[in-house]
């Protein structure tokens, strides 16, 4: 079975800047991302400073302005987010939530 990301393919379609495509979930914007990661952060009752705070997490550059920001963008790395759901203690992230 031959899928989009096999070498080879040209894939020809054009996703538009902050979209993530997979195959089992179509588009997933970073405004998606981001208000999943800003509802978690509230079912746990973490303020943004408090997050900063959380050095072992890989936040040891970040301060409360810069993560208040990145959320409120929606642009961010992979790693902040890993880093934001290490923080939060979430166990899973079910991509169908985002």
């Amino acid at each position: 079975m031959d899928q989009p990301w096999d070498v080879g393919k040209r894939d020809t379609r054009v996703i538009p800047r902050g979209t993530i495509s997979h195959p089992k979930m179509g588009h997933l914007t970073e405004a998606r991302a981001s208000a999943f990661l800003k509802a978690r952060m509230k079912e746990v009752e973490i303020t943004y400073a408090e997050l900063a705070k959380l050095k072992k997490h890989g936040f040891k550059d970040e301060t409360e302005a810069g993560i208040t920001m990145k959320l409120k963008r929606g642009t961010f790395s992979a790693t902040f987010f890993m880093a934001c759901v290490a923080a939060l203690e979430l166990e899973e992230v079910v991509l169908d939530e985002l």
